[in-house]
């Protein structure tokens, strides 16, 4: 298996730390595991590999995972080396925020996904991986300057040139065999003026001229940048000459333009969840990269094979887009998807697919082709493919590297909108057999309920019938709240269930709903009392909507704490922003100020921290819920999305005291001017 980086693993649990190495060699990562910060830090700072990932246990005997991090990045070797923070101990905000604030760039609370932890791995060392191929690049353009002589030239007064060295006669557009032309001649008619300019300065004093950036001739008729300066010789007569050196900084300047251009397109793409918003973008990003007459993007499916997605020329060449191509038909597009490398064909001679009206008319025999594929680890998503006609000018090493990382970042977008489809065809697939699943039992249940209910009032007598009828009738009630949870969940986020827009007062919202819970609460002997901290602030939405959600929380506080215990409900409005933890996928959210809190706080079983990040989740129960506490796992779920759709959110507060704290918040109510 070919190795896909290092990594550096601190865990001073064995099992954890064997259990994560295994899943990591077999992923084709060489790990360097370690149960001792100590003898990490002595050991990795006498070693002289390179590594491309550091993985930390926050929880580590002697020092702790954060003052690990601050030793490891002491070390020269590691201190690119992202790292990322694991804890199952660890999982408030404020210690996440030190992770990160100490250049973390992750912090994963454990247990977590396998499939989810090796995605986030491969995707933290491919970016390493990619950055230091462009320093190394930077590096190599550096020495290359370094390197190569510089085109020098003498000229006299009027701009004609004198002489040429062999790196002018090599690299520019001066003719060995010929006659030298002028200077002037070799500069890009909008740079001309500037040219002049530089040659005046020089004939007319003896000091340097500053460096021009003027873009130069050469000899396959490219014109290139040159950083120009020179200066006069000693000037005894009034044509006296000048000597001009001409430093080639395209690379460079291709290069600082390539990085402001990945930067550019990874944010663009971040935003693209279908393959059809990422073409557009993909197409715009390789425009800005370089010059080329022809630009074609072709996506490989296993069920669609290879389809021509995007083209400068869409619509002129015969065909129109999306349009299903043959790769054997095309040997040069075929190989590079299968040998999984670029191709650079400096003569390319007529190549069909996107070229029919310059094959039609004879136009541009000759071209150059560069194909890059899209990659991700073996797998090819399809294929970039540019040309250049009418001559041979071959693309530029700092433009291809550039069109590899473009090609990079398209193929870890394109992974990321087939898993977005692939979750929203099963959101799709889920909502609708709960709408076959409750319209097919619900006609058979209310059958049932109602003979029930028929036999219970006519068999009063005998007792042990009405006792099993009563379960009858108490075991569907219970199914069908259940089905009617299922609708709340698919209509709330189907948008068919459209909340209402009143005014509401937070005060009288939680007055209503915590009194229909006082007799049941004094009844369990539970201590309880309302809190209402808010002046003055309304909010905006469906107050039944609301009232069941509170409610929802209510009921579990009622059902998870113990007799002799308490809950308490506090309304407070909020003077900052509040950060809201991700889920399914989804990023964090923000909610920006003025909000209101409705929070309910109880002394019950609490919830385990491992399962903190899973309680929001359709069906998911806490492992330590008795065993004779009915329920399908759905009340907290309806709850975030009744939430959610109110523009709030919630959360769920473990205080060290233990219990829990749900917290809704909500934006307060905007006054209408």
């Amino acid at each position: 298996m070919t190795n896909k980086g290092a990594i550096i693993l601190i865990e001073d649990d064995p099992s954890v730390l064997s259990a994560i190495g295994r899943i990591l060699a077999r992923e084709g990562y060489d790990v360097a595991g370690f149960s001792d910060p100590l003898k990490a830090l002595a050991a990795l700072g006498q070693s002289s590999s390179a590594f491309d990932l550091i993985i930390i246990d926050i929880n580590l005997p002697g020092i702790d995972g954060f003052d690990t991090s601050r030793r490891l990045k002491e070390i020269r070797s590691l201190q690119d080396v992202p790292i990322i923070f694991i804890s199952a101990i660890h999982t408030d905000s404020d210690q996440m925020l030190q992770g990160l604030e100490l250049g973390a760039v992750d912090y994963i609370i454990k247990p977590f996904d396998p499939d989810i932890f090796l995605k986030k791995v491969e995707n933290f060392v491919r970016l390493k991986q990619s950055t230091e191929r462009i320093e190394s690049l930077s590096r190599r353009y550096r020495l290359l300057f370094e390197e190569y002589s510089d085109p020098t030239f003498i000229l006299d007064r009027t701009g004609k040139i004198i002489e040429a060295n062999t790196a002018a006669r090599k690299n520019l557009d001066v003719d060995t065999d010929g006659p030298i032309p002028d200077f002037l001649d070799l500069i890009h008619p909008n740079d001309k003026d500037d040219a002049q300019r530089l040659i005046g300065d020089l004939t007319s004093s003896a000091a340097p001229a500053i460096p021009h950036l003027i873009r130069m001739r050469d000899p396959d008729g490219n014109y290139r940048f040159m950083e120009v300066n020179g200066g006069s010789f000693v000037r005894e007569t009034m044509s006296t000459p000048v000597h001009i050196t001409a430093r080639d900084v395209t690379e460079r300047i291709t290069l600082t333009a390539g990085l402001a251009l990945l930067y550019n397109t990874s944010r663009r793409l971040s935003t693209a969840l279908t393959i059809n918003e990422i073409f557009p973008i993909l197409t715009e990003s390789i425009r800005e990269a370089v010059t080329a007459d022809r630009i074609g993007i072709i996506t490989i499916d296993p069920e669609q094979g290879a389809v021509i997605r995007a083209t400068t020329r869409k619509g002129t060449d015969g065909f129109t887009l999306p349009q299903p191509i043959d790769l054997s038909h095309y040997p040069e597009y075929k190989k590079a998807v299968d040998e999984k490398r670029y191709l650079h064909i400096e003569d390319a001679g007529s190549t069909p697919l996107l070229f029919a009206e310059e094959r039609q008319t004879g136009q541009a025999d000759t071209r150059t082709l560069l194909l890059i594929p899209i990659l991700m680890g073996t797998r090819a998503f399809g294929l970039i493919s540019l040309a250049r006609l009418g001559g041979k000018r071959p693309f530029l090493s700092s433009e291809i590297d550039v069109l590899r990382s473009v090609a990079d970042l398209a193929a870890l977008s394109m992974e990321n909108a087939r898993l977005f489809g692939e979750t929203r065809k099963n959101e799709e697939f889920k909502s609708h057999l709960i709408n076959v699943f409750t319209h097919e039992v619900g006609t058979p249940l209310g059958t049932i309920m109602g003979h029930a209910q028929i036999v219970m009032e006519t068999s009063r007598g005998d007792a042990k019938i009405q006792r099993h009828l009563a379960a009858v009738f108490s075991e569907s009630e219970r199914l069908k709240l259940i089905m009617e949870n299922f609708l709340d969940i698919t209509r709330l986020r189907s948008g068919k269930i459209k909340p209402r827009r009143d005014e509401i007062n937070p005060h009288i919202l939680a007055q209503k709903v915590f009194s229909d819970f006082d007799d049941q609460l004094t009844e369990k002997k539970i201590g309880h009392r309302l809190v209402l901290a808010a002046d003055n602030l309304k909010i905006e939405g469906d107050l039944s909507l609301l009232e069941g959600a509170l409610a929802n929380l209510l009921k579990n506080a009622l059902k998870y704490t113990p007799a002799g215990g308490s809950v308490t409900v506090t309304v407070s409005g909020v003077g900052e922003p509040v950060d809201l933890p991700g889920d399914g996928g989804r990023p964090k959210r923000r909610l920006v100020d003025p909000l209101v809190s409705i929070a309910v706080a109880d002394t019950g079983i609490g919830v385990a921290h491992r399962e903190r990040e899973r309680i929001f989740e359709e069906f998911y129960r806490g492992k330590n819920v008795p065993s004779g506490e009915k329920g399908a796992g759905l009340g907290l779920a309806i709850v975030k999305e009744t939430i959610e759709a109110h523009g709030g959110g919630i959360r769920l507060i473990a205080p060290e005291e233990g219990g829990s704290i749900f917290e809704i918040v909500l934006p307060v109510r905007k006054q209408m001017t």
